[in-house]
């Protein structure tokens, strides 16, 4: 030990742990936008997954509740796989995954001010929001189609449930037959003490 200072010096079972503001002050690269608009949400709490609909907590990355944000459409699947960057489970390092648009939930427009996450966005391969109006616009309106689709798809799967619980007891195909020959003003018609309640 002589000559050498105490804390240059490393134990051999000593871990070295560096945190975010450490790694920040490291690097002290500039980022070329001060700040970015983006689309955030959180994991799902949990998930069907397989044949068998086993109910998953969170996702294998990320625990439920994660917030993470999330990178505007790369390729033309309708949305329906994201890229992510979020915390995951077992790390404090934040991570870039490609994932299902379903485990995500509670989309909302934000700023991003976070350096690392500035420089994440910026080294991606991926492409990522900017800070322009049009951006922002573009977000606005994306938040708006995943809702719809959301609310959409839950009124399917709840129709279908609904189907497959009542289909001995109900022909539903005579009832499809009947709806399509219903007039669009029942009292007007003929068929209107036929009407289907």
């Amino acid at each position: 030990m002589c000559g050498q200072s105490m804390n240059n010096y490393n134990y051999p079972d000593e871990k070295i742990i560096v945190t975010k503001e450490a790694e920040e002050k490291k690097d002290n690269i500039p980022v070329e936008l001060p700040w970015r608009w983006c689309l955030v949400g959180n994991i799902v709490k949990s998930h069907e997954y397989g044949e068998s609909k086993d109910v998953l907590i969170g996702t294998k990355h990320f625990q439920p509740g994660t917030k993470v944000y999330v990178a505007p459409a790369n390729w033309g699947d309708g949305y329906e796989r994201i890229v992510v960057i979020g915390c995951p489970r077992r790390s404090r390092q934040y991570i870039e995954i490609v994932m299902k648009s379903d485990y995500v939930v509670n989309f909302r427009l934000q700023k991003v001010y976070q350096p690392f996450l500035l420089k994440m966005m910026e080294e991606s391969e991926y492409t990522w929001w900017n800070n322009s109006e049009e951006d922002q616009q573009a977000i606005l309106s994306l938040i708006g189609a995943l809702e719809s689709d959301r609310l959409s798809k839950s009124f399917n799967e709840r129709l279908d449930n609904w189907k497959r619980r009542y289909a001995d007891i109900l022909d539903f195909d005579e009832l499809d037959n009947k709806w399509q020959h219903c007039p669009s003003d029942p009292e007007s018609s003929e068929v209107a003490g036929e009407r289907i309640t």
